[in-house]
Order: C-alpha cells, then structure tokens, then sequence
C-alpha cells in the first residue's frame, strides 16, 4: 500500500510539469503561426502598391474576406501542428486578423487530465498571441502625411545589413521565396547560380527523413521556415539616405 501510494504521489507531483509542458508546446505553435501572418502582411503591401488609384476601394472591400482566410488559415496550422489527443473544446473566439494592422490570435480549450480528480477530467487554458503586422512601409502611408510640396521622393529598400538599395520590394536579395522540399532530395538540388545546398549553421541539418526549405538564390537548406537566418528585416528608406550605398545589380535599374 505505502509503495502504490508512493507511485501515486509521484504521477501527481509530474502531473503539474507535464501539463506546462504542453502548454508551452501548444504557445509555441501559436506564436509561430502568428509571427508567419504578421511577414505576410508585406503580401498586402505590394499589391496596393501596385495599384495606388485604387487602393482605398480594394481595401474596403478585401478586408474583411482577407481577415477570414487568413483567420481561417491560422486555425488550420495550428489545429495541424498540436496534438489534439490533449485538447478538447477547442475555441478560436476573439481572433482578429487585421485590424489595426494587428495579427491578434486567441485559443481556448480545455486540457485533459490524465485521470479525473474529484470528478474533474480537463481544465480550461487560453493562449494569445499579439503581434504588429509588418509591411516594410512607414507609418501613415494611407493617410495625410507625405511632402506637403507636392514633390514625392522616391522610396528604396535596404536590408538588415546592407551593401546596396534596392528599388523592388520583391527583389531576390530581399524577398524570401521559400519551397519545401525532402531532405532526402536537397543533396542533388542546385540554386539558379548551380551551386549546391548546404546545411544551415543556424538550424542545423535536422531530421534526414523530414522536410526542409530552400530559396532559389539561397546557398543553404533549412529544417525550421522561422529559421533567423531566413527572416529578412526589410526597411522602406527615402533614396537620399541610402544613396551613397549604390543601387543594386538586380533591381536598381529605372
């Protein structure tokens, strides 16, 4: 009796680090979807860029489909990513992608016990992840700012740490154009320069018989999407600033 007695207090005492060790698993799903919704926003950007005159028309009447789909496509993920075996219940109410140029992601669920205590078999968790939504513009770009001269200095791109500016946003030195591919598939692959991949040193080689993400100009292979090697900081700078950093081969040209 004293031994199972022992064993029972020690499930119960590693009950608690269990159960915070999901939850810190499942925030971690959370915060990543959502760091993932917030680089998009550049997506958004460079489509209203491409078509100023009627922008203010677009917006109106694609934002709210844009919120849903893009509510909709955090669901997925992370309903995709966490192991729903200790979940039930689940509650995505208060989710709101979008406004104020806010990525705001809250889940609600109730977590399983591993055996009922006093009649109680799950306990209520909620997780929320806030995050400004990154675009590269400055801010009041649809508003009354702006030269009040009428003369419109023309806005580059410059990276985190730049060599040269860049006159397009999706120029290749910028713009992470990520694929998944196999692991076991990557050793024969060649980037556009024909060199071959190699692990990356930030996040490693990884699991040979997973999944990892290559860039057509890039010169290594990565086992994480949010790898910090890959997350670009790209800054929108007026070209006076920049200009003595020279214009880039790519892009630079008129």
């Amino acid at each position: 009796m004293c031994l199972s007695l022992f064993l029972f207090l020690c499930v119960c005492l590693m009950m608690p680090m269990k159960m915070m060790d999901r939850q810190r698993q499942i925030q971690a799903v959370v915060e990543s979807v959502g760091e993932e919704l917030s680089q998009y926003a550049y997506v958004e950007y460079c489509l209203r860029s491409g078509s100023e005159a009627s922008v203010d028309t677009q917006r109106a009447d694609g934002e709210d489909a844009g919120s849903l789909l893009a509510a909709g496509y955090a669901v997925a993920r992370i309903l995709g990513e966490v192991d729903n075996s200790w979940i039930e219940s689940v509650s995505f109410d208060g989710t709101d992608i979008g406004t104020d140029d806010m990525v705001v992601i809250v889940m609600k669920y109730r977590m399983k016990l591993p055996f009922s205590i006093l009649g109680l078999n799950s306990v209520p968790v909620q997780h929320v992840c806030s995050r400004r939504m990154w675009n590269g513009a400055d801010g009041e770009r649809f508003g009354q700012g702006g030269t009040s001269e009428g003369t419109e200095e023309e806005i580059v791109y410059i990276g985190k740490n730049p060599t040269r500016y860049h006159r397009q946003r999706t120029c290749h030195y910028l713009y992470n154009d990520l694929k998944a591919v196999s692991a076991g598939e990557v050793e024969s692959m060649r980037n556009q320069s024909g060199g071959k991949y190699a692990p990356c040193k930030t996040c490693g080689t990884g699991n040979g018989n997973g999944t990892v993400y290559i860039m057509p100009y890039g010169g290594s292979y990565h086992t994480a999407r949010t790898c910090p090697s890959i997350i670009a900081y790209v800054q929108a700078v007026a070209l006076s600033q920049v200009e003595y950093l020279g214009a880039c081969s790519y892009c630079g040209g008129k």
